[in-house]
């Protein structure tokens, strides 16, 4: 019985520590985080950056997600052009007054390791900025590109 305890402590303390980044050399999974402020009146394809990394460092841009806005973003490609960087994954988080707020919605984070010195864009798609899209919406960011420079 103690045994069982003992293994399922351990479990729990080494999810935990994969999630919050901590056992890898204390490196935070998601690097360093890149934000895009929503703007009350923006273009349909917006710029952003650039961004500098450091070759092999990880670094995530962070996009605000929220249907109810209209706001639904992917990757345009799943792997970025070039191999200066690689997708690692996504992970989302929604604060305790997001979670509060009806129709509120939360924070995407989409993660990329620095591969080789060089320079590349990372270009998101809201899918409610494609006419094609049930949800379309005339008025609304189509793209987001960011421009990334990897040293």
């Amino acid at each position: 019985m103690h045994r069982r305890m003992r293994i399922a402590a351990a479990t729990a303390a080494l999810a935990l520590l994969a999630l919050t980044g901590c056992g890898s050399g204390g490196e935070n999974h998601l690097g360093t985080v890149y934000t895009v402020e929503p703007l009350m009146k923006e273009p349909l394809d917006r710029v952003e950056g650039p961004a500098a990394v450091d070759q092999g460092k990880r670094f995530s841009i962070a996009v605000l997600r929220n249907v109810s806005a209209h706001r639904e973003w992917k990757p345009a490609a799943a792997q970025p052009p070039g191999g200066i960087v690689r997708s690692v994954g996504s992970s989302s988080h929604q604060t305790e007054e997001e979670r509060e707020s009806d129709g509120s919605g939360f924070t995407v984070y989409f993660t990329y390791e620095a591969l080789k010195p060089g320079k590349t864009d990372l270009v998101f798609a809201n899918r409610c900025g494609n006419p094609e899209e049930r949800c379309h919406s005339p008025g609304v960011l189509r793209t987001l590109t960011y421009h990334i420079t990897v040293r």
